[in-house]
């Protein structure tokens, strides 16, 4: 696991801190580690799984396995917020599910990612703030570990996801330019 940690440290920042436990105290079969203090992305908190990519997990339609990590980040005033939480829930439902989330893919929480936000639904996308080598990473095995990156998006735009498809909501999300790093931002619809 040291090359995945590696490569998350050499983008996000060192590990600060992380979780084991979810909020009911049950021990998970992976970790949610806090990343801060250096990194692409000056002034951010990013929180990352580690150990998912322990698990091959076939695509929704049964396509190839895959191994993936998932990557939330924030403004480091606005953090934790419920980020670690949201992971947590995610990567369980993952697991529980034994399915792969994919570029475009939704996924609605039962609660939102922070104080005074609307958004309770994850988008995955390409890690599209840090350099083009991140999204993915060779480990120990050999094997290739997407990274994902969940970006916070409000009810309105998981609506535009559905109806538009994701290509149309990235090219939304690149003529409008919102902070992704904010989970109080407005709604790009």
């Amino acid at each position: 696991m040291s090359l995945l940690i590696d490569h998350l440290e050499s983008r996000l920042g060192k590990i600060q801190s992380g979780w084991t436990r979810d909020p009911e105290g049950n021990e998970l079969e992976f970790q949610v580690a806090e990343f801060r203090g250096g990194g692409q992305l000056p002034g951010s908190t990013s929180y990352a799984t580690l150990g998912l990519s322990n698990h091959r997990l076939p695509g929704p339609s049964g396509g190839r396995e895959m191994s993936m990590e998932f990557l939330m980040s924030t403004h480091s005033a606005l953090a934790p917020g419920r980020f670690p939480q949201a992971l947590q829930f995610l990567t369980k439902e993952v697991l529980r599910r034994h399915t792969a989330i994919l570029k475009g893919e939704t996924f609605t929480l039962p609660f939102t990612v922070a104080e005074n936000s609307e958004m309770s639904t994850l988008y995955a996308a390409v890690p599209g703030y840090f350099d083009d080598k991140f999204d993915a990473v060779d480990i120990e095995d050999g094997r290739g570990v997407a990274i994902v990156w969940m970006v916070p998006i409000t009810e309105a735009e998981r609506g535009f996801v559905r109806e538009a498809g994701w290509d149309a909501f990235e090219r939304e999300l690149v003529k409008k330019d919102p902070d992704l790093l904010d989970p109080r931002r407005p709604s790009i619809r």
